[in-house]
């Protein structure tokens, strides 16, 4: 409807505004915090930019998730060499004798009855590890060990 400019001067009492419709939400005008209340009009002003923000924490979230996960086992697999003792001098026993279980026997006595060594430990592939006392003596102890037990075991140091 269109009016002219004289017509809307004389009769200003027959021309009514339309009243402009504000959408009321009762989260905005009861607002929890102010930085909430600023976060939602943020919202319903780029919903687009919204949705992109959201899908952008939850694959960083996902992606922070598998890789810490892949991490752990990475470095959980590490510590295998942790499992065997750190020792001084490993002897191995040759499998070709038939009656290996008694021979291990023997020679594990022999071995505690050695003076430089403190502990003797006993692995399941046939071999012992030693600790010794005094480091430093490593090459006479060989040497005993070979003198007790014979020549024929694998010695390491």
């Amino acid at each position: 409807v269109k009016i002219s400019p004289l017509l809307a001067i004389s009769s200003r009492l027959s021309i009514k505004k339309e009243q402009i419709k504000k959408q009321k939400n009762s989260m905005v005008k009861k607002p929890l915090s102010i930085p909430l209340s600023m976060a939602m009009k943020n919202v319903k002003r780029n919903k687009n930019r919204y949705t992109i923000t959201i899908l952008s924490i939850i694959i960083s979230s996902v992606l922070f998730i598998t890789f810490s996960y892949l991490m752990s086992v990475a470095f959980a697999s590490k510590p295998f060499d942790k499992l065997s003792v750190k020792s001084d001098i490993t002897i191995k026993i040759v499998d070709n004798n038939p009656d290996h279980l008694a021979e291990s026997e023997q020679v594990l006595h022999q071995l505690k009855s050695l003076e430089n060594i403190s502990k003797v430990y006993e692995k399941k592939e046939n071999s012992f590890e030693t600790k010794l006392k005094d480091v430093t003596q490593s090459s006479a102890t060989v040497k005993e060990i070979e003198n007790t037990i014979g020549k024929r075991y694998s010695i390491k140091i």
